[in-house]
């Protein structure tokens, strides 16, 4: 039976992605559903080991926000996601397979599950996350693959018609 895990971004940052890669691996989630908040601390963990600000740290002063590397490529991965018509979460994990840092891809659930082949959708609402005030964001990029998301997650929901769970993991 299908084993859905709905995830907000603390599950992430907190450093869980490595029992649900475990609980994956073990047939205990056969996909994921992640807000974008964690698509992209998961993002940066694969890149650098580690989220990339203390938001209570630098909201303040104005610079939450404001990791390039993040922006840039995670906004590329829709952007590359949108041109071969794929949803974002597989254009995350597919990203992360060319520039993850070998000392932290098995840290990430993106990367983890895209390896897998497992389903990992993310839905973004524009304008909530910090790669939307990176120059390169493109909201229609980031909003087809988000769609296109959606639209995959509601066939995988359609196919617990004969049983399965839903685990709310959220922030």
């Amino acid at each position: 039976k299908p084993v859905i895990w709905g995830l907000g971004g603390h599950v992430i940052k907190c450093g869980l992605a490595p029992v649900l890669i475990d609980l994956m691996q073990r047939g205990f989630a056969t996909a994921f559903a992640m807000n974008g908040a964690a698509s992209i601390h998961d993002f940066e963990i694969a890149l650098a080991g580690q989220t990339s600000e203390d938001v209570e740290a630098v909201l303040p002063d104005g610079r939450f926000g404001s990791a390039e590397e993040t922006g840039r490529e995670w906004n590329q991965a829709a952007i590359l996601g949108d041109s071969e018509d794929i949803g974002l979460g597989e254009a995350l994990g597919r990203r992360l397979e060319a520039i993850a840092d070998p000392r932290f891809a098995g840290q990430s659930l993106l990367l983890a599950a895209w390896r897998n082949s497992t389903p990992v959708t993310v839905h973004v609402a524009i304008g909530t996350d910090t790669p939307h005030t990176h120059p390169d964001a493109d909201g229609g990029a980031i909003g087809r693959t988000s769609h296109r998301d959606f639209r995959l997650l509601c066939t995988l929901v359609a196919a617990m018609d004969r049983g399965g769970v839903y685990i709310n993991a959220g922030s």
